[in-house]
């Protein structure tokens, strides 16, 4: 896959200009999600109407079909209230990727049930992930699995966007969202062979260290990354702190003599 003028170069892509976004970006992040959706061109009819508020930049379909709705120096409508790594908006920062999968589905006697009310049997996918998650409900849920020729396609893209813009990071729109209730790309989506086309180079290298502003009025430190260790000091708004390390939504910084991990959430970066 090659990117010319932020477009994909490839014949088999389709380009549907979507209305909803606009503005120049630089693209930092890779946000990956799933379209709720059965087929590419209900997402790309979603994409395509204005009332829907909502876009991305690519929509892959389960056949590996690929359509290309925002370039990518533009801002697209799909991320929502966000925050990743100390930045906020991700819309201004990200280049959205969709891939056709409707998501969780729950059993019942009659079959499979997914989030609109619809009862579809267990043939309707080829495989399924069983996995519970906590965003969606009590219980155990079945994710329909990604297709071989979507993941193939949507690794080519990923790595041509990493050597045509800076990318720093590949996320989910779950680890993102701030509200707390998506779920996308779920637990069927191989988010760890996305991440890892980041390229080992980068492991080797030292940890890159960004400064950050506190951005609430006083914020805890802890021991390690999560609230069931110890505070061991504090931070408040307005200080600038360096960060060394980043794991799950935490980011282990140093301020002054001490050293410890806060939630990224309240932090906020250039």
């Amino acid at each position: 896959m090659e990117i010319k003028y932020h477009k994909l170069a490839d014949e088999s892509v389709d380009f549907i200009q979507s209305p909803n976004g606009g503005g120049v970006i630089r693209p930092r992040f890779i946000v990956m999600h799933y379209t709720a959706g059965y087929t590419g061109s209900s997402a790309i009819q979603t994409f395509k109407s204005p009332a829907s508020k909502v876009s991305a930049h690519l929509v892959i379909d389960r056949s590996g079909k690929v359509t290309q709705m925002m370039p990518f120096n533009k801002k697209a409508w799909h991320a929502g209230p966000s925050v990743y790594k100390g930045v906020r908006n991700l819309n201004s920062h990200s280049i959205g990727i969709e891939f056709v999968n409707i998501g969780y589905l729950r059993q019942s006697r009659k079959g499979l049930v997914d989030a609109y009310g619809n009862t579809l049997s267990m043939e309707k996918f080829d495989d399924y992930v069983i996995a519970p998650h906590p965003r969606v409900g009590s219980g155990e849920f079945y994710w329909p699995v990604y297709t071989e020729a979507q993941l193939a396609v949507g690794r080519k893209i990923t790595e041509a966007l990493i050597k045509s813009y800076p990318i720093e990071g590949i996320c989910s729109h779950e680890e993102i969202d701030t509200r707390g209730w998506k779920t996308d790309p779920g637990p069927a989506f191989p988010m760890r062979s996305f991440v890892d086309l980041l390229g080992k180079k980068r492991d080797d290298e030292p940890l890159p260290t960004y400064e950050y502003t506190v951005d609430v009025s006083s914020l805890n430190v802890r021991a390690g990354p999560g609230t069931n260790w110890q505070v061991i000091g504090g931070v408040r708004r307005g200080d600038k702190v360096q960060s060394v390390e980043e794991k799950g939504g935490w980011v282990r910084i140093i301020e002054g003599d001490m050293e410890g991990w806060v939630s990224s959430r309240y932090l906020a970066r250039e």
